[in-house]
């Protein structure tokens, strides 16, 4: 299956914010999610991923100002379903 993109987010390089992805819209109304990971391009930190019902907060920091940074988040559910979802982080000089 294809991974969805879920679009580019902005953050300062100082910066320690964290990023909901909502899986919801992929699962049946009893599932949720058990597991979830999270990984990034070189330079930028994944410092931690938190499950609540179908949604993977993950939190970010680091990063060079003027670069963008490829984030994928894989989350596994009860029901075994796998799905992968992507997003962009640009590190501004805000």
């Amino acid at each position: 299956a294809e991974a969805v993109m879920l679009g580019c987010k902005r953050q300062n390089a100082d910066d320690r914010l964290d990023y909901d992805v909502d899986f919801s819209r992929w699962l049946s109304d009893d599932d949720t999610l058990t597991d979830a990971t999270a990984t990034a391009d070189a330079g930028l930190d994944i410092d931690a991923v938190q499950l609540s019902g179908t949604v993977a907060k993950v939190w970010i920091s680091g990063g060079l100002a003027g670069k963008s940074y490829l984030v994928t988040v894989t989350a596994t559910t009860q029901d075994a379903r796998v799905k992968e979802a992507i997003f962009m982080i640009r590190i501004c000089e805000c």
